[in-house]
């Protein structure tokens, strides 16, 4: 999933992980990404307690919709503008998901 920010950066969102329940962790790629619509951007693989394991990550079972939801709704809290995946903002992100991780 991509993260575009004006506002985070790679530690800010590891330190976000960081307040996420175990086993939810992530892979982030602090590659240089570039973003036409915001300052930068992250590229974020995340991993959980599914039992399905997530493409070419063997070893790992994928995050949940639960667990990925609560990181997204963690990351908007503190950059309400930031698009991320295919959510524009925070106020689409809790329209789609009907407020459940507000």
């Amino acid at each position: 999933m991509k993260i575009h920010t004006n506002e985070l950066y790679a530690g800010d969102i590891v330190e976000i992980k960081n307040t996420m329940p175990p086993p939810f962790n992530i892979f982030l790629t602090d590659g240089g990404f570039g973003s036409r619509s915001h300052d930068r951007a992250y590229e974020i693989r995340a991993t959980g307690s599914n039992k399905c394991a997530p493409r070419n990550m063997p070893g790992h079972k994928a995050a949940t919709y639960e667990e990925w939801g609560h990181f997204i709704a963690a990351l908007f809290a503190v950059e309400p503008s930031a698009k991320i995946g295919h959510y524009k903002n925070a106020a689409h992100f809790h329209e789609l998901t009907k407020g459940a991780f507000a």
